[in-house]
């Protein structure tokens, strides 16, 4: 009894039916179409949720990267700085202040035929167009008021810029 035990294990060791085989293969067909979908969600900019690749306003830079990410226009944050000297040509002692597009951004005291050095540190956003105009003016006052003359000045990611404000 043991030898035909034996002898029929053999023969149900063959290869597999051709059913079996057109499962497995339908399995895998469907693992590799689950696992391209898996990876063109994770990998679209327009869906995914990792945080590097996903670009909600679609500008092309990931939200991680980019400085408003609901807005496609501006992806990214600059700085420059507006070297502003100021001349007193008065014989007394006078009050200056600086102002960056209104907004007083210094005031001091400068002494009579002086000059005072400010640095202006600017910020700004952009995107399709990375330079920025700034107005800057300044006023003097002994006793009275002295406006000087506004100047523009464009500016670039990074860039240094001088002026000479003087009434």
């Amino acid at each position: 009894m043991q030898e035909s035990e034996a002898s029929s294990s053999q023969v149900n060791a063959g290869p597999r039916p051709r059913m079996t085989m057109k499962r497995t293969l339908t399995w895998i067909i469907t693992g590799i179409v689950a696992l391209v979908i898996l990876l063109v969600y994770l990998l679209g900019p327009a869906w995914s949720p990792i945080t590097t690749i996903h670009d909600a306003d679609g500008d092309g830079y990931p939200d991680a990267v980019d400085a408003k990410d609901n807005d496609a226009t501006v992806w990214n944050y600059a700085t420059a700085t507006i070297v502003v000297t100021v001349e007193n040509d008065w014989y007394d002692e006078a009050h200056y202040y600086i102002y960056l597009d209104g907004v007083q951004k210094a005031q001091g005291t400068i002494g009579s035929y002086n000059s005072v050095i400010v640095n202006l540190q600017v910020s700004w956003y952009y995107g399709y167009y990375s330079q920025k105009a700034f107005i800057v003016s300044a006023k003097l006052t002994v006793g009275e008021y002295k406006p000087t003359d506004a100047k523009s000045v464009i500016l670039t990611p990074g860039s240094i810029e001088e002026i000479l404000l003087s009434p």
